[in-house]
C-alpha cells in the first residue's frame, strides 16, 4: 500500500485511542480493526501507522513534561472529587522526589478496614520499573483493597517518614494496629518514629526469600533447613518450643555464625507466630496479600509508559478490584452461604394463591429434614435446590409427622430427584 493511500480516519483514530486506553497492545489493536474491516487490506493503513500514531499521541499528551502532566492529572481529580488527596515531597533543589495520592473511596475503605495494613514496595526494588509503593489490606470478603499509593523516587528514612506522615494525614491521623513491610531498615526506623504504637510485622515471604538467598547452598539435596525455618515461623505457638526448635536447628546445620540467622533471630517478635499470637493480624502474615495487584500493575511499570498511561492503568486496576467487591456483596445477599454449622436451618415456604405456609427444618450435621405439614415434597425440593444438596449429600433422612404415607412421600421425592438427574438413598 502506497504511503499516499494510507490514512487513519477520525473514527479509526478514536478506536485506536480507546483500545490503547483499555490496555490493548498495538498488534492486538490493529488485528481488531482488521477484523472489523473484514481483512487487513481493507483497513486503509498498516500496523506501523498505528504505532506511529500512538507515539505521536503520547508526545502530544506529554507536552507539559511529566511533572506538568502529573499536576494536571491531580487538578482534574480534585475537580471531579474534592475529597481526593495528594501530596509531593521536594528535595533541596525543589525537585519532586516522592508523590502520594488516594481518592475518596480509599479514605472510606481505610476507615472500615485499616486496622491491619501492608506496605508493598516490590516495584521500588527494581530500577527498571516505575517505583510504585502502595498501602493495602483486606476487606470483609478477604479481598485486596488499596488505601493509598506513592511513587517513591527516594527511599531514605526521611522519605519513609514523610510517606507515613502523609498517609496518616490523608486518613485523619488514624493509625493502624498492625503494619507489614519488608526488611528495609530505613522503613523500620520510619515506622518506629511515626507510629510507635503500631505493631510492626515483617513479611514472611520476603524473609524466606532472603533465607534462600543467604543459605541456599545449605537447602539443597533434601535438606530440611527451609522446612524447619517455616515450622518456626508458622507452626509453633509456645515460645519455649520455638526457642528449642530454633537452637536445635542451628546446632543441626552448624549455622551459629551466619549473619542472616543472627539478624533474623533478633527480629523474631516481628515474624514468629508464637510472639505474634496476641497481635491483631486478621490472618495477614505477608505483603504478598497484594500479589494479585502486583500482577495487574506489572504492564504499566515499565519506564517507557508515560505518567498519564500509568495513572490510567492504575485507575483500571482499582476499579476492577472494586467491581469484584460489589460482586461479592451481590452474592452474599442473593446466595446462601455454603458453610457447615451445628445449628438447624429453618425454612418457611409459601405457595402462590394458597393460604398458609410450610415450615421445614434442615440439620446440616445429620443431613436430616423435618417437615410437619401436609405436603412436604415441595418444601423438600425447595431445600434441595437452595442448599445444593446434590453436591454434598449421599443420604437424606426424612421425618414426617403428618398423615401422609411415608411410602408415598418417598415415591414423590424419588420421582423429583430422578427428573432432575440425581440419585439419593432416601431413608424414611
Amino acid at each position: 500500500m502506497l504511503r499516499s493511500h494510507r490514512k487513519i480516519t477520525e473514527v479509526q483514530a478514536y478506536e485506536v485511542d480507546l483500545a490503547n486506553d483499555s490496555g490493548l497492545r498495538q498488534k492486538s489493536t490493529f488485528q481488531l480493526l482488521s477484523t472489523q474491516a473484514g481483512h487487513r487490506a481493507n483497513v486503509g493503513f498498516t500496523e506501523v501507522d498505528v504505532r506511529n500514531y500512538i507515539t505521536a499521541r503520547r508526545k502530544r499528551s506529554m507536552a507539559y513534561g511529566e511533572i506538568g502532566c502529573l499536576s494536571k492529572y491531580f487538578q482534574r481529580q480534585l475537580l471531579e472529587n474534592p475529597s481526593f488527596f495528594h501530596a509531593y515531597q521536594m528535595d533541596v533543589e525543589e525537585h519532586i522526589t516522592n508523590v502520594f495520592w488516594c481518592d475518596a473511596q480509599m479514605i472510606l475503605d481505610y476507615g472500615y478496614f485499616g486496622d491491619v495494613v501492608s506496605l508493598d514496595t516490590t516495584y521500588c526494588t527494581n530500577y527498571a520499573n516505575r517505583p510504585l509503593a502502595f498501602f493495602s489490606g483486606f476487606n470483609h470478603y478477604r479481598g485486596s483493597v488499596i488505601f493509598g499509593a506513592a511513587l517513591m523516587y527516594d527511599e531514605t528514612s526521611e522519605s519513609f517518614r514523610w510517606l507515613f506522615d502523609t498517609f496518616l494525614q490523608a486518613h485523619n491521623n488514624k493509625k493502624p494496629k498492625m503494619i507489614f513491610t519488608d526488611q528495609d531498615q530505613a522503613m523500620a526506623r520510619a515506622v518506629a518514629d511515626v507510629m510507635p504504637e503500631t505493631h510492626h510485622g515483617l513479611c514472611t515471604w520476603h524473609l524466606l526469600q532472603n533465607g534462600v538467598k543467604h543459605l541456599g547452598n545449605m537447602m539443597k539435596g533434601g535438606s530440611s533447613l527451609l522446612s524447619d525455618i517455616k515450622k518456626c515461623m508458622y507452626d509453633i505457638d509456645i515460645e519455649a518450643d520455638f526457642e528449642k526448635l530454633w537452637f536445635d536447628m542451628i546446632h543441626k546445620f552448624n549455622i551459629h555464625d551466619k549473619s542472616w540467622i543472627i539478624s533474623t533471630y533478633e527480629l523474631k517478635k516481628k515474624w514468629a507466630s508464637c510472639y505474634m499470637k496476641g497481635v491483631l493480624t486478621l490472618g495477614m502474615r505477608s505483603t504478598q496479600v497484594s500479589e494479585s495487584l502486583n500482577a495487574h500493575f506489572k504492564s504499566c511499570m515499565k519506564p517507557n509508559v508515560n505518567i498519564l498511561e500509568f495513572f490510567n492503568h492504575f485507575e483500571i486496576v482499582v476499579e476492577e478490584k472494586r467491581a469484584k467487591e460489589l460482586s461479592c456483596v451481590y452474592e452474599s445477599s442473593h446466595k446462601l452461604a455454603r458453610h457447615e454449622s451445628d445449628s438447624l436451618c429453618e425454612y418457611v415456604i409459601t405457595k402462590a394463591k394458597h393460604e398458609g405456609s410450610w415450615r421445614v427444618s434442615f440439620n446440616r450435621v445429620s443431613n436430616s429434614i423435618t417437615c410437619g405439614q401436609e405436603k412436604p415434597v415441595m418444601a423438600l425440593c425447595k431445600i434441595l435446590r437452595e442448599r445444593r444438596l446434590k453436591e454434598i449429600l449421599t443420604c437424606l433422612e426424612i421425618e414426617c409427622s403428618d398423615k401422609l404415607s411415608l411410602s408415598s412421600l418417598k415415591r414423590q421425592l424419588k420421582h423429583h430427584l430422578r427428573k432432575n438427574g440425581s440419585s439419593f438413598l432416601i431413608m424414611v
